[in-house]
């Protein structure tokens, strides 16, 4: 739960914050992942209904977010090319046998 100011710092050293038209970080939200209120919160400063939105994510609890705000959701680190332990592979089966939020 970064602070607005140290996420948007992370982005400009990355060099990609200028590709953000909002940012959003759980402190500016009543509950935090996995709720879905900062991908609702997201999609109200973008003025986008949240059913047209596509969402990637990195972890479970980001993936169930993103669900329940009902986006598209897309779990980055089944794309090609995503670094991938041997330990994160097995956690990740766990994970997913145990889904209890998709219906």
């Amino acid at each position: 739960s970064y602070s607005p100011c140290a996420s948007d710092r992370h982005l400009e050293h990355a060099g990609i914050l200028s590709l953000f038209d909002a940012v959003v970080v759980a402190a500016e939200v009543p509950r935090g992942k996995p709720w879905p209120d900062v991908f609702l919160k997201a999609a109200e400063l973008l003025g986008a209904d949240p059913k047209k939105c596509r969402a990637y994510e990195d972890g479970e609890s980001g993936l169930e977010s993103a669900f329940r705000a009902g986006m598209h959701t897309i779990d980055v680190r089944e794309l090609a090319g995503y670094p991938m332990s041997e330990g994160l592979k097995v956690a990740m089966a766990e994970q997913r046998r145990v889904r209890s939020w998709l219906p």
